[in-house]
This record gives C-alpha cells, sequence and structure tokens, in this order.
C-alpha cells in the first residue's frame, strides 16, 4: 500500500500540522482534508485488498480445478484423492470463503467503502463455479482434515424385516474385510446390528456373502457374490455405487449391494463419523444427488 500512495501519508502529516495555524480560516480546511483522507486511506486500502482476495479466488478455483477436479470424493467420478494432498486441498478451499462482515456495519452499502465491502463478502465466481464449490466445502468437511488423520465409518445390517426372505435363506452370513482383518455376522437379526467400523482413507474395503450351511464356521464364501471397494475411499465407492435411500437428517445412508444372480439385495446402514465411537457425532454428508460429478 505504502508504495502505491505514499503520497497520502505524506499529505496527511503535512495539513495535520497545517491545521495548528493560527490563520482562523487553516484548521476548518485541513480538518476536512483529514476527513477526506481518512475515507480515502479506507477506500484504497479496501480496493487493494479486494483485489488480492478476487485475485487469490480465481487461482484458487483454477488450481481446484485443474489439480482436483476429477478426484473421488471431491467428486463423484474419477481416481483416488491422494490423503496426502488434503491439506492443499484444504488451503485452496481456505481462498474460496467470502470475507464475513469486515469493519463498521453501519457503513452504509451506497457509499464508496460500503461497495468495496459488499464486493468483499463475495467472490466473483460464475453460478456453476459458486454451486461446485459450495457442494464441494460440504464435502470436504466430512474429510479428515489433519495429516495422517483418520475418519471413521460404521456399518450396520438392517433388520430380518427390513431384507428379502430368499435372499436370508441362502446367504447366512456375511463379512466386511478392511487391511487384513475381518468382522462376521449373521444375515438374519430382528434388530439393526452394527457389525464393523472401517477407517477412511484406509486400505481396501470388501464384503463376502457367505451361503449354506447357516454355521458360519462352515459357510462357504460364494465365488461370485463378493463386492470389492478398491483406493483409499471405499466406503464412499461403496454409497456412490449402491446408495438406496438416505435419512432426513443426512447422517446414515441405507446401501443395497446387489449382483445379477443374487436372490435379493443385502441392505446395510453407513453412518460417516470422526471417531471410533458410537458417542461420537455423525458427520453429515450433501444427499447424493447433489455431489459434483467433476469440476468445470
Amino acid at each position: 500500500f505504502l508504495e502505491k500512495d505514499d503520497r497520502l501519508i505524506a499529505n496527511y502529516f503535512f495539513f495535520s500540522d497545517y491545521g495548528r495555524s493560527s490563520d482562523p480560516a487553516l484548521p476548518g480546511r485541513a480538518g476536512h482534508f483529514v476527513k477526506w483522507y481518512w475515507n480515502e486511506l479506507a477506500l484504497t486500502s479496501l480496493s487493494l485488498l479486494n483485489k488480492d482476495v478476487q485475485g487469490e479466488a480465481r487461482t484458487a478455483i483454477e488450481q481446484l480445478t485443474e489439480q482436483y477436479g476429477d478426484k473421488f470424493p471431491l467428486v463423484s467420478e474419477g481416481g483416488d484423492l491422494d490423503p496426502n494432498e488434503l491439506g492443499n486441498v484444504r488451503s485452496l478451499l481456505g481462498n474460496l470463503v467470502p470475507w464475513k462482515r469486515t469493519g463498521d456495519e453501519k457503513i452504509a452499502a451506497t457509499s464508496e467503502v460500503g461497495k468495496v465491502l459488499e464486493q468483499l463478502r463475495g467472490l466473483s465466481l460464475n453460478s456453476t463455479q459458486e454451486t461446485q464449490v459450495t457442494q464441494i466445502q460440504s464435502i470436504f468437511r466430512g474429510l479428515p482434515q489433519g495429516e495422517g488423520q483418520k475418519y471413521f465409518c460404521r456399518i450396520s445390517i438392517l433388520k430380518q424385516d427390513d431384507q428379502e426372505e430368499r435372499l436370508l435363506d441362502l446367504v447366512t452370513d456375511f463379512g466386511i474385510r478392511q487391511g487384513g482383518i475381518e468382522a462376521k455376522e449373521r444375515t438374519r437379526c430382528r434388530e439393526n446390528e452394527e457389525v464393523t467400523t472401517v477407517k477412511y482413507p484406509g486400505p481396501e474395503l470388501e464384503v463376502v456373502l457367505y451361503t449354506s450351511p447357516s454355521n458360519r464356521d462352515e459357510g462357504m464364501e460364494h465365488p461370485e457374490w463378493g463386492f470389492s471397494f478398491p483406493g483409499h475411499w471405499g466406503c464412499f465407492r461403496m454409497l456412490h455405487a449402491y446408495s438406496a435411500s438416505d435419512r432426513e437428517d443426512g447422517s446414515s445412508y441405507v446401501i443395497e449391494l446387489n449382483k445379477q444372480g443374487m436372490p435379493g439385495p443385502l441392505r446395510l446402514q453407513l453412518e460417516f463419523c470422526r471417531k471410533d465411537g458410537r458417542d461420537s457425532e455423525p458427520i453429515t454428508f450433501p444427499d447424493i444427488s447433489k455431489w459434483p460429478s467433476s469440476l468445470k
């Protein structure tokens, strides 16, 4: 700022001293100048700041689109987002957050200073970009924010009354595998039963089905009815591939795992959370239909 408008600083001190003159006409003119000066100082400062903020926003949206516009789960389709890139995504999204109320709330929006303040409180994005950025910010809030941090997805099986009887007769057990660890559960249960909690980002996620006999130790893994979700974000791959519905609060989703030849879908519930525990507050994501397919 000083490099561009140092004349304002010099003039201010000149007229401030000039205003103490014994000439009765000079102090009034000096006072008028000082009032004008502070208005010009605020206007010039905010204008320069607004120019920088808008420039950073345009650069951020360009980099976000170029580097992460096809990275899952920021968008519903594409290759995996590298967990090591989460910090960079967070930084770019931070440059796309409009400034909140700045300065005196009583400044009239019709004044020159007020107009620049209003520009600062918004970003020069087109309507498509603005919608997509809002969607991605909502999604990103549900992803780990620190390097090496893990969030969790609780997986439960819906009660037998919500399953297909034909499936229950044939598929007696199922298992969920991640990182070489498998959690097994019976497919028949009177109430919804939590099966396991998986990590994201994490290793590949698999769901395997076991057919008769009913004894889980003797059950045979069906060779064609398995489900594999590779990459760091397996639980989100599963959600997008087989989502059936979401609860009104948006914190849990019902999925239907189904393949050709199966007697019916296996219905599971996914609930995302920041900690591995029942007391952890669920994470709310947008409806699946509102996840952008790509950034443009």
